[in-house]
């Protein structure tokens, strides 16, 4: 009774989303699938955290804070659009000894409607019960978003995703040189994703809770319109079978298996 009713919901919640945003027809000259998959595939996508040469996943942030709550670092994979450069996040220490206490970092869907609503409550409540809890602002979300129009592409998109998981190590790396003694992540919807990325790719994340991720990109199955699914068809066939891989959590092979993984 509760499986297919839990299906049929899914199943809905995929026809409003394709209603809400439909997908647009972009030229495949436009796509720029191949320099996409060159990145995704080779060694610079998600380099190991603790190999020394791997610079751009195991340097700190560089943390500037800003009053209490609010800080600042520069991205450590920069781009050519200066406002996305900056990484903008907040900081909910424990009242006492918070250097002592563990971090759960909170990552937001898209868009980021929970960054100044829900998430800092539940940061709160963290505090309450003995965690530390941050905050941060995807690439291209809020105030990261460039003034002028910029391309959308699946090049961008693969960049954007590498400089997500990268933020992320970077913050790890600091609040642990910081004294803390473990890091973990929470994540909704598109921070569940881009949590499960990191928590399979950095032995350094003690474990990750993922809410309503995306674990795969394909669309084999008809969870949507025969007519989307045509439309998507060419882009499908481009990837390949394993083109997904780098951005799929579940074809991530996870460096600590003995780590604890929650995903609802």
């Amino acid at each position: 009774m509760i499986a297919p009713l839990a299906r049929f919901i899914d199943w809905s919640a995929l026809q409003i989303a394709y209603l809400v945003a439909p997908p647009r027809h972009v030229p495949e000259s436009k796509w720029r699938l191949a320099e996409s998959l060159e990145l995704l595939n080779g060694p610079d996508f998600m380099p190991d955290a603790t190999r020394p040469d791997s610079s751009q996943a195991s340097d700190p942030a560089r943390i500037e804070l800003d009053g209490p709550t609010h800080f600042t670092f520069p991205t450590p994979r920069p781009c050519e659009d200066q406002e996305n450069n900056i990484v903008y996040g907040r900081l909910f220490r424990c009242a006492r000894r918070w250097r002592e206490r563990p971090v759960i970092i909170l990552l937001d869907g898209a868009p980021s409607a929970g960054y100044h609503t829900v998430l800092p409550w539940i940061a709160r409540w963290l505090n309450r019960a003995g965690f530390n809890a941050a905050l941060l602002v995807a690439p291209y979300a809020l105030h990261r978003r460039p003034s002028r129009p910029f391309e959308k592409n699946c090049l961008q998109f693969a960049h954007a995703m590498a400089q997500n998981v990268a933020e992320i190590r970077a913050l790890t790396g600091w609040l642990l040189g910081e004294g803390c003694p473990s890091v973990g992540l929470l994540g909704i919807s598109f921070g569940g994703w881009t949590a499960g990325l990191t928590a399979c790719s950095d032995a350094r994340i003690a474990g990750a809770i993922l809410g309503f991720p995306r674990v795969r990109m394909r669309c084999d199955d008809s969870v949507i319109w025969r007519r989307v699914r045509d439309n998507a068809g060419g882009f499908q066939t481009g990837m390949g079978s394993n083109g997904y891989d780098p951005v799929e959590p579940d074809s991530i092979h996870a460096p600590c298996p003995e780590r604890k993984y929650i995903v609802g």
